[in-house]
């Protein structure tokens, strides 16, 4: 649907780009992988080779004009292949696993504070004075660290306990009335 409004009204503003349902289908990919996965489910049963012709022409897409209507939600798609794929790899050591679980559970956490910390390194530090490109790696690097570490603060503490609550909410009044149904 939003494909579509964007090729046939030729929605190109500012507004739209930033409103909420651009990026809606690219949310909901995501979200349905996780739920898939708390499921012990798979997106697909596509292998590496599969996964790499399906890039191709992804990537081809790159070269249409195609590309700037398209490109968000066929990646994003594509990147949820890619996910569930190395989600069901026997990985040597169980820490790369562990790692994509701590992202994705601290993912809204994430979403909620990468603009503002990366704003604020950008108008206070970036546009104060010039650094070296090694510079601004590390800064960036550092940037990624307290993002992480707000995010992860943030789904311990906020996130959780919202959890818990809802989950009495949910055994307390809602629990009841579905098996009544």
């Amino acid at each position: 649907v939003f494909v579509a409004g964007r090729v046939i009204l030729g929605i190109e503003s500012l507004p739209f780009y930033t409103s909420v349902f651009s990026y809606w289908m690219v949310w909901t990919i995501g979200a349905y992988l996780a739920h898939l996965y708390k499921e012990n489910k798979s997106l697909s049963n596509i292998n590496a080779f599969g996964l790499i012709i399906l890039l191709l022409p992804l990537l081809a897409l790159r070269l249409t004009i195609l590309h700037q209507y398209l490109w968000p939600y066929l990646f994003a798609i594509y990147f949820a292949l890619f996910i569930d794929r190395l989600l069901r790899v026997q990985v040597a050591s169980g820490r790369f696993i562990k790692v994509i679980e701590i992202i994705g559970l601290c993912s809204y956490s994430i979403y909620l504070f990468h603009q503002p910390v990366l704003s604020f390194f950008k108008d206070s530090v970036f546009n104060q004075q010039r650094f070296s490109t090694i510079m601004e790696i590390a800064i960036m690097g550092i940037t990624v660290i307290i993002i992480g570490g707000l995010s992860y603060l943030s789904y311990r503490t906020l996130e959780l306990s919202s959890i818990k609550v809802g989950n009495k909410v949910y055994k307390k009044y809602l629990a009841k009335e579905s098996k009544q149904v």
